[in-house]
């Protein structure tokens, strides 16, 4: 006759391994992994991926991958993520031999996919671009049509669009998200807008990337061209990029809809930009226009140049009737930008929509207050506000009214390292240092490149950072680079619960 007590013991031993082995034992996550080392390989890869029913992941060896007359490309109806991972840039390159596009992306899933491509070198890139069905593609490193994608730490240099089209190295046409973060855009150019990139999203992350001697020969934004409804850009540099129309760094463009479009622009850097021809040249370095609500934060805006009345940054607010707009420029450096007649800031006043205004005319004179700017703490050259002209503004029954609200601002020279060559770090003397206002909205935690801003904040995306000797001595106590699963750290709890359940039973 089997003991009671020892069948029991025997049942809640097994039941604590099979406990144990759940912990421990990985959760199975469906999805295939890709492993390439060449060209054909790639290609099969991508084309596996489109339809397998999976999440797919492709790493691609460490190499140079041509294209050889033929783009790799991946075109998918499947509701399955997508991660292209090289080796990293400068390791694994893709490269179109200045023949055709390097790599295109199309999916039309309902799903919220996510397409990331990560630590690739996308160069050499061709486009001969032209009108099809009323629109003009574009993207000559990657052209990506998607719900979401995310290009991080990746390089595009040399990517060239011909004859007509948008993006040099980089065209985005994206449903929900594009997160761009750690990318260097160099070299590229497109006759249209975006040297650099055209992202189009409904949502834009653009965070640690650089922009350097991009164009739009004949269009807007030299290093990017951006639109959609909400902005967040942080810790990039924009310089030396060019721009044949608006914006030789950024040109952002916003459309009215439901949601309110804002802008987060902090701690960014653009110098030595150029919107170089003649007409309406505006914002040397930036356009934004249409955005309701903009934060303008410790950004360093110099040696910008335009063909007329913005050197260094432009806003184009909406006029609605009456408007709710509100502008924060806080802790900036938008100083020694070349303007022929005009400003380092310029705020002008664009209804959009048109208002209506009765056939008849107003029973009274109106005033329309359309908006609110608060411009403190900034070491600016000229600010100037044009009020808008159009759509009713323009006639003696309706006056609009921009509120301007200053204070703390100051015009004198930052006293930068050496701007030339980049390094735009504050010389121990700079009437920048502790000039910024920690009250300011969505202020830094960190500068551009992550240090710590003490309240009170300097002016501009570099934070001073005084040398500190010090002597020998001390100690340092390091991590050792061990880590403990994270099922370990469950496993204890669970134990401790399974031994009180045993002896309590042993004790029945």
């Amino acid at each position: 006759m089997v003991n009671a007590s020892f069948l029991k013991d025997k049942i809640l031993n097994l039941f604590l391994l099979v406990i144990v082995s759940l912990l421990l034992y990985p959760l199975e996550v469906k999805s295939a992994v890709f492993n390439v080392t060449n060209e054909d390989e790639l290609r099969d890869a991508l084309s596996m991926a489109e339809s397998n029913g999976e999440d797919d992941v492709i790493n691609i060896a460490a190499g140079v991958y041509q294209t050889f007359g033929a783009p790799f490309e991946y075109s998918s109806a499947q509701d399955f993520a997508l991660t292209i991972e090289g080796a990293g840039a400068g390791f694994t390159i893709l490269d179109g031999g200045e023949t055709n596009r390097v790599l295109e992306i199309n999916t039309v899933s309902e799903a919220d996919i996510v397409i990331t491509i990560k630590s690739l070198t996308i160069q050499n890139g061709y486009h001969l671009s032209m009108l099809e069905d009323g629109y003009i593609p574009g993207g000559a490193g990657i052209n990506a049509f998607s719900q979401n994608v995310s290009i991080e730490n990746c390089e595009f240099i040399n990517n060239f669009v011909s004859t007509t089209g948008n993006g040099g190295g980089l065209f985005a046409d994206v449903e929900n998200k594009i997160n761009l973060l750690g990318n260097l855009f160099s070299g590229n150019s497109a006759p249209s807008d975006g040297g650099g990139a055209n992202l189009n999203a409904f949502e834009l992350y653009i965070s640690g990337n650089q922009f350097v001697d991009n164009s739009a020969v004949l269009g807007s934004g030299g290093g990017a061209y951006t639109s959609g409804i909400k902005l967040y850009l942080n810790d990039n540099e924009f310089y030396g990029n060019l721009s044949g129309d608006n914006s030789g760094g950024l040109y952002s463009r916003f459309f009215s809809s439901q949601e309110v479009a804002n802008v987060n622009m902090i701690n960014n850097i653009f110098a030595q930009n150029n919107s170089f021809m003649s007409g309406n040249r505006e914002g040397g370095a930036v356009s934004i226009l249409g955005a309701e609500e903009v934060n303008i934060i410790n950004n360093t805006l110099t040696m910008n140049s335009s063909g007329e009345e913005s050197g260094a940054l432009m806003l184009e607010i909406p006029v609605p009737f009456p408007g709710d707009n509100i502008i924060n420029i806080y802790n900036n450096i938008a100083i020694a930008n070349d303007i022929i007649d005009g400003a380092d800031i310029l705020v002008n006043g664009q209804p959009f929509p048109v208002p209506t205004i009765p056939p008849t005319g107003f029973p009274e004179p109106v005033t329309v207050d359309y908006g609110t700017v608060n411009l403190f703490n900034n070491d600016v050259g000229v600010f100037e506000v044009k009020e808008p002209i159009s759509g009713g503004c323009d006639i003696s029954e309706v006056t609009c009214v921009l509120e301007i609200n200053e204070g703390d601002n100051i015009s004198e020279d930052p006293l930068l390292v050496n701007a030339e060559v980049g390094d735009f770090s504050l010389l121990p003397d700079s009437p920048c240092i502790d000039a910024g206002d920690p009250d300011a909205p969505d202020v830094p935690d960190t500068d551009i490149f992550g240090n710590p801003r003490v309240p009170p904040p300097d002016m501009g995306a570099v934070e001073f950072i005084e040398e500190v000797v010090k002597g020998g001595g001390g100690c340092t106590i390091a991590p050792t680079g061990a880590s403990t699963p994270i099922p370990l750290y469950l496993l204890v709890p669970v134990l401790i619960l399974i031994r009180r359940v045993v002896k309590r039973c042993k004790s029945h």
